[in-house]
C-alpha cells in the first residue's frame, strides 16, 4: 500500500513537471522566433523595431531614401543597394552590399556587417560608423575624417587616401589600409594600420 501511494505521488509530480516543461517550451519557441525575426538583419538590429519605421532591402535596389530619426534601412545578406540615401538621425544596417551612388550623412549610425563602398566622408558629432568583424568598408575618392564623430573598425577598412583624426572617437580592432594617419587626436589601436 505504501508503495502504491508513493507511486501515485511520483506520478502526480511527473504530470506537474510535464505541464511546466510544456509551458517552458512554448515560451522558448516564442523567444527563439522573436529573436530570429528581430536579428534577421544581424547584429545591427535597430532600437526601432516597428515595421512602419523599417525599410527592408532584400534584392537589388537603386531607390532614394531619407532615413530620419526613428527609421532603419536594413540591407539583408544577398541584397545590393546602389541608390541615394540621406542618413538624418536614423540607422543603416548593412548585411549585403551597400554602394550608394550618393551618400549624405547629417547624423545617425551606419553599421556595416557586409561589404560597403562609400565616398569620402567626414564624421562630425552625432555621426557613427561601425565596421563589424569579417566586414569590408571601402572609402573611395578622398579622405576619411573624424571630427567629433565615432569610427569603430572591427573588420577591414580600406581608404584611397588618408585617415584624419582631429577629434572624436577612433577605435581600430582589426585592419586599416590607408596612405597615412594624421591628426592630433588619440586613437585606440588594437589591430594593424598599414600606411604607405
Amino acid at each position: 500500500m505504501a508503495q502504491l501511494e508513493k507511486y501515485s505521488k511520483n506520478l502526480k509530480k511527473l504530470e506537474r513537471m510535464k505541464h511546466f516543461i510544456k509551458i517552458y517550451l512554448v515560451f522558448l519557441l516564442a523567444f527563439i522566433s522573436t529573436t530570429v525575426q528581430s536579428q534577421s538583419c544581424g547584429s545591427c538590429a535597430s532600437p526601432y523595431s516597428s515595421d512602419t519605421l523599417l525599410i527592408k532591402i532584400t534584392a537589388s535596389d537603386s531607390a532614394t531614401y531619407l532615413i530620419g530619426t526613428g527609421k532603419t534601412l536594413c540591407i539583408f545578406a544577398g541584397a545590393k543597394f546602389t541608390g541615394t540615401v540621406t542618413l538624418n538621425g536614423g540607422f543603416i544596417c548593412n548585411k549585403g552590399k551597400f554602394s550608394p551612388k550618393v551618400f549624405t550623412v547629417n547624423s545617425g549610425t551606419l553599421t556595416n556587417s557586409g561589404n560597403c563602398r562609400i565616398p569620402s566622408i567626414t564624421l562630425t558629432s552625432g555621426k557613427v560608423i561601425k565596421n563589424t568583424p569579417k566586414s569590408i568598408l571601402n572609402v573611395e575618392g578622398g579622405n576619411f575624417t573624424i571630427n567629433g564623430g565615432t569610427l569603430i573598425n572591427e573588420g577591414i577598412l580600406n581608404l584611397d587616401e588618408n585617415l584624419i583624426n582631429t577629434s572624436g572617437t577612433l577605435v581600430n580592432k582589426s585592419i586599416i589600409n590607408c596612405k597615412q594617419v594624421t591628426g592630433n587626436n588619440a586613437l585606440t589601436n588594437l589591430g594593424i594600420i598599414n600606411s604607405n
